[in-house]
């Protein structure tokens, strides 16, 4: 998901980050390659409009050889000066998304996708490449009927200083053969789900919104299936819901799918001891735990649009999700956790799949390997994006890999950067031990 944070001052987290660098080995530095920009956006950037992106994930587009889609959070608009270009409105939550055309070892530019149609309906013409039009529109609808904890009322009601919004949480091209997605209770076959892309996302309320800050809730995740070639959402399912107004359990996340073996497998983090000072998922004074844990779900892949059905990994096999355990062998006296955590398939350079572990805002991040995506995980790599200093008042998340972009030499990841005013950064980490 993405939200527009804040600028605050951050430590340095040197006195954290040695901890790990003294036990594991650490890779070589980082270095930026360039902002990852829309043609829309390199258009208007010449009238002094400027367009923030957070998050940033993509993934291929099945079919279409050489090309990427790009799935982003939250836009924010600013002018020449920095400020929000469309007044109230210049904040806008929620996904978006566009195509690149790839050269490995470049950072494209991208191509808006207009909004998509719903229902298997056909949207709008994709343009590649296009740069006026269209600008960044929403992809994935508004949820319905969620709730507003400070109101009992619905969310997103005039004058409650709440919004709905639906986040993506990753995606992935589906398996090969055909397949049943549902929409809503509706059944939708497929002839072929390789030539579709699986979109986990979760519906939250933003609410008590008052000057650029807010509080959250995520009552409901669920699945899209979305079909490239004619632009169009052909199903929409919720798996996971929650009692109104509150939270699904962290443990159900819907994060990095990949389809392999017959089932899905998805992942999610989550920070048991912030540490405010540090900017940090970090515990202090000899831990006897982690800070923090990376789960893994599983499911048929038959058998998506069913919650009972999945399964998360525990200390012997698979079970429920009260006996979910960190799926990575983190040295208890490191003392970290994640604060972000993603799963990419590298196979295509040779890599197999990497797991991002990223534990600090300072973008400190841990670097795992795994032959499969049920592991076994072995750490590769320890360091800090060289692009995000933690002595400034900047702070850097959402760390993804791309593995379209990349070569053997070349592990192009990005992140979103509070402190350049907001971008979503490509950098390179070189060649892997």
């Amino acid at each position: 998901m993405g939200c527009w944070f804040r600028r605050g001052m951050l430590v340095p987290l040197v006195a954290v980050f040695g901890l790990v660098a003294s036990a594991v080995p650490v890779g070589a530095s980082t270095t930026f390659l360039s902002v990852v920009r829309s043609n829309w956006e390199i258009a208007h950037t010449a009238e002094g409009w400027n367009v923030h992106r957070d998050g940033g994930t993509s993934v291929v587009v099945p079919g279409q050889p050489g090309r990427s889609m790009w799935f982003f959070g939250d836009h924010y608009f600013t002018d020449a000066a920095g400020d929000p270009l469309y007044g109230d409105f210049s904040f806008w939550p929620g996904t978006r998304a566009a195509i690149s055309v790839n050269t490995p070892g470049q950072v494209p530019s991208l191509s808006e996708v207009p909004p998509p149609g719903l229902h298997g309906a056909a949207g709008p013409a994709i343009v590649v490449p296009n740069d006026d039009a269209p600008q960044p529109t929403p992809f994935l609808p508004a949820p319905t009927g969620l709730v507003n904890p400070s109101t009992g009322g619905p969310c997103g009601a005039s004058g409650s200083n709440s919004l709905p919004v639906a986040w993506y949480e990753g995606a992935t091209p589906g398996p090969a053969g055909p397949m049943t997605v549902y929409d809503g209770t509706t059944p939708v076959n497929v002839a072929e789900a390789a030539d579709l892309l699986f979109i986990p996302y979760l519906e939250g309320c933003l609410y008590d919104i008052v000057d650029g800050s807010f509080q959250i809730i995520v009552p409901r995740l669920g699945m899209a299936v979305y079909e490239p070639a004619r632009n169009s959402i052909l199903a929409q399912r919720t798996i996971f819901t929650a009692p109104a107004g509150q939270s699904v359990p962290w443990q159900q996340s819907l994060g990095s799918p990949v389809f392999h073996g017959g089932y899905l497998y998805t992942y999610g983090a989550h920070c048991d001891s912030w540490v405010e000072a540090l900017k940090s998922c970090a515990i202090t004074g000899g831990p006897s735990a982690p800070a923090g844990r990376v789960v893994q779900l599983r499911v048929l892949q038959g058998q998506l649009h069913q919650p009972e059905s999945y399964q998360w990994k525990t200390a012997s096999d698979w079970g429920s999700v009260g006996d979910a355990t960190t799926i990575l062998p983190t040295p208890a006296a490191n003392g970290l956790g994640p604060i972000w955590a993603r799963v990419k398939d590298f196979r295509s350079i040779g890599e197999g799949f990497v797991l991002t572990e990223q534990f600090s805002y300072g973008a400190h991040y841990r670097l795992w390997q795994a032959p499969a995506p049920t592991g076994p995980w072995s750490l590769v790599e320890t360091d800090q994006f060289a692009s995000c200093p933690t002595t400034t008042g900047t702070f850097c998340y959402g760390l993804e890999g791309h593995p379209e972009i990349s070569t053997a030499s070349n592990i192009v990841f990005t992140l979103f950067d509070h402190g350049t005013g907001g971008e979503l950064e490509a950098n390179s980490l070189g060649p892997l031990p």
